[in-house]
């Protein structure tokens, strides 16, 4: 294994290092991302309304 780890390619490396768990590597991504994804959305849409807010006033 270690004959296939290479230091000038750390993603390959990586995706080797996870090379049976793959599908369950992206199912928690998938999960990581629904879950923090209210927060991105705060986060893009708070300027939106402060600015909607100024134009009130």
């Amino acid at each position: 294994m270690s004959g296939e780890l290479k230091k000038d390619r750390p993603f390959r490396s990586l995706l080797l290092l996870f090379r049976g768990m793959r599908l369950n590597l992206l199912i928690s991504l998938l999960f990581y991302i629904f879950k923090h994804s209210p927060l991105w959305v705060s986060l893009v849409s708070w300027p939106i309304r402060a600015q909607s807010r100024s134009a009130m006033w």
